[in-house]
């Protein structure tokens, strides 16, 4: 269920009752209890608009998420850094996750347009034809851009993107009509090498609706279409009208960014960022202990909806750089990807892009199922795992992202992740699977410390404590 209310409320003193609140709000022995899957869970994570993670043996862990650089939600409102992007989940919200950068042009995402295109504004422009561009009501920022085209062909042409490498480009902006029916086209050119990306066509109505078009390069090519390519390649994002008469229509939050890369193969556009700024990696993780994860026999199982299937993805995963004991993730195909104890094997069945899938995992020292939906879904072999090696700190425990190779996240929203001490049984998974509600494990209302009090106890009676309520009721 949604949250309704979170805040911080800062006493100059923490009294007994507000310290009982603070630990009697955790689940307890007295929540609902399920004879079977219920009483196994080791740590829940609802992923209703807060990072809380929640015992199976009473009280709670903070998850950590972190994107060290800003991003903009599904509304295009700006988001400060660290911060998450909550969407519609399976029940209530789910967290939503997509692949940023981390420092290599070629595995890394940024809005390759100067700032001026990137925003509509009309410096950022060259017309085409007897297109007129004037500034206009923005959807971001300070100003969009208005052309007004007296034929098909008239449009804007956004300022160079100076691209470094030969990779997939992908250009995309966001477009609405006068009066709606107008047509407009959307495409990249490549000046330096005399290609273009095929126009994508719309028609338009007076709400703003996004549109992408693709440059049909991928990391390593040398030529396309018989000859040679180089770079760094001038691109150019053009918006025109395809209207038989006369039309104008609005242009704001453009974008060219870099894909077909290693890793990812998609075709769609990320959320957009300002010009010439990068997305960071977004990356949401457990404490990895023996309260949140069994290594030698358990089972992990969550939602998850991916918003498209042509690039790998991970939604779940334990390891350090190159070990990989513990996964959940998916090819380009969508086929599911898992390991446990070491083993690994692919399922022949394949995810949906924009469609919810229960996915569970689970593994002791015979093997591992998996199952989608409910259904089984794939084996794999009995594997080894080195617990000591586990608990050595080197590890991550990552729902929706890898710590490996940042680009496989999920690209999707993840909710409802369960970690468990046993290996269910394939009953309790369809259960869990069939669930027409959240798991109850998650109070109604929580009070905790925002963050850790950095005093001693004598210090108590004067230090401000930051506590922070949320309410899941409706009440």
């Amino acid at each position: 269920m949604e949250p309704k209310l979170a805040g911080l409320y800062r006493s100059r003193k923490v009294s007994l009752v507000i310290a009982t609140l603070a630990l009697l709000a955790w689940p307890s022995a007295s929540r609902p209890q399920d004879a079977n899957a219920l009483s196994s869970v080791l740590v829940y994570v609802p992923f209703d608009g807060s990072d809380d993670a929640y015992l199976g043996t009473g009280g709670g862990v903070r998850g950590t998420f972190s994107r060290p650089s800003i991003a903009f939600d599904a509304g295009l409102g700006e988001l400060p850094a660290n911060t998450p992007r909550w969407r519609e989940g399976r029940f209530g919200q789910g967290l939503f996750i997509e692949s940023g950068d981390y420092g290599d042009v070629s595995r890394g995402m940024q809005n390759w347009l100067p700032v001026a295109a990137a925003e509509g504004e009309v410096g950022g422009f060259v017309a085409i034809g007897d297109a007129d561009l004037a500034a206009s009501e923005p959807l971001v920022g300070v100003t969009g851009l208005r052309v007004t085209a007296a034929l098909a062909g008239d449009g804007a042409e956004a300022l160079p993107a100076e691209a470094p490498a030969i990779l997939r480009y992908i250009g995309s902006a966001y477009v609405r009509g006068e009066v709606g029916g107008e047509t407009v086209e959307l495409l990249v050119e490549d000046r330096t090498n005399g290609t273009a990306s095929e126009p994508a066509r719309v028609e338009l109505t007076t709400e703003w609706q996004r549109v992408f078009t693709v440059l049909p390069y991928d990391l390593g090519m040398e030529e396309f279409g018989g000859q040679p390519l180089a770079s760094p390649m001038d691109l150019r994002l053009i918006a025109r009208s395809a209207s038989p008469n006369a039309a104008t229509f609005y242009v704001d939050c453009l974008q060219v960014e870099q894909a077909g890369r290693h890793y990812s193969n998609r075709l769609s556009p990320t959320s957009w960022v300002p010009g010439m700024t990068r997305r960071a990696v977004e990356m949401f993780q457990l404490p990895l202990t023996p309260q949140t994860f069994n290594a030698a026999t358990g089972c992990v199982a969550l939602w998850v909806q991916p918003s498209e299937m042509l690039s790998v993805k991970r939604f779940f995963q334990v390891n350090d750089y190159w070990d990989q004991p513990f996964y959940i993730a998916a090819r380009g195909d969508g086929k599911i990807d898992f390991a446990a104890r070491g083993q690994k094997a692919i399922s022949p069945i394949a995810l949906k892009p924009n469609t919810w899938a229960h996915v569970a995992l689970c593994w002791d020292e015979t093997g591992a199922a998996l199952y989608v939906d409910g259904e089984p879904a794939g084996t794999a072999g009995p594997g080894e795992i080195d617990t000591d090696r586990l608990a050595g700190g080197t590890y991550r425990y990552t729902i929706g992202s890898s710590h490996r190779a940042p680009l496989t996240c999920a690209d999707g929203v993840v909710d409802e992740f369960a970690s468990f001490n046993r290996a269910l049984t394939a009953d309790e998974v369809a259960a869990l699977a069939g669930r027409a509600a959240p798991l109850p494990l998650a109070p109604e209302v929580t009070v905790q410390w925002a963050n850790a009090p950095r005093c001693l106890g004598r210090d108590l009676g004067t230090y401000n404590v930051p506590l922070r309520a949320l309410n899941r009721s409706d009440r």
